[in-house]
């Protein structure tokens, strides 16, 4: 058997492997999700009245970060616009807008 045979059966073989593991991995049963538990609500509040006090003081704030377009981003003259603009707009909230900075995280790659 020559060399270049024997290169190209190695390289089935490889594949062959490579297929079956992928086969077998998408066939095995997805984890069950972690669930954070759930944080109590304050004393004497309740969900159901949230819209209502968010009604009565006429204030919703919503803090956004603009570098996550299409959903929010800065135009060319400095405003904030996007899909999260846009239905922020469309519930009428005529509201102050800012963005929020978040600092990058400083990741040391583990492979240096």
């Amino acid at each position: 058997m020559t060399t270049h045979k024997r290169m190209i059966l190695l390289l089935i073989a490889v594949a062959v492997v490579l297929g079956v593991t992928v086969a077998v991995v998408a066939a095995a049963p997805a984890a069950e999700p972690q669930r954070a538990a759930a944080t109590p609500a304050p004393k004497g509040a309740s969900s159901a009245g949230d819209w209502d006090r968010i009604k009565s003081s006429g204030k919703l704030v919503v803090g956004t970060s603009a570098d996550y377009p299409p959903f929010e981003y800065y135009t060319p003259d400095f405003k904030l616009d996007g899909f999260d603009i846009a239905l922020m707009q469309a519930m009428g909230l005529n509201a102050y807008r800012f963005s929020i900075a978040w600092p990058p995280r400083a990741v040391k790659p583990s492979f240096f």
